[in-house]
């Protein structure tokens, strides 16, 4: 319950400040939910690292996205999966 409530949290806390700077949803609430899961089943430390690995996991893959096709939106949760099994 620590590492859903912590994991979830920072998620959160993330997807409302990004929110309000940006004036659009940063992030959705998939994702959070999705990192509660991830901390539920890997606990709280392992989830902190999950969710400082991700960015740079999609980096490339975002990249080169956008450069293709110029979106400028991308989903988080693939990459916070494949964060998850990394570590």
């Amino acid at each position: 319950l620590i590492g859903m409530a912590i994991a979830g949290s920072i998620v959160w806390a993330v997807r409302i400040v990004a929110s309000n700077a940006l004036g659009m949803e940063a992030m959705g609430f998939g994702d959070v939910t999705l990192m509660a899961m991830v901390g539920t089943f890997i606990g709280w430390q392992p989830s902190l690292l999950v969710f400082f690995i991700a960015p740079f996991t999609s980096l490339v893959f975002v990249l080169v996205a956008w450069i293709l096709t110029g979106e400028k939106a991308f989903p988080f949760g693939p990459y916070l999966c494949s964060a998850t099994m990394i570590v």
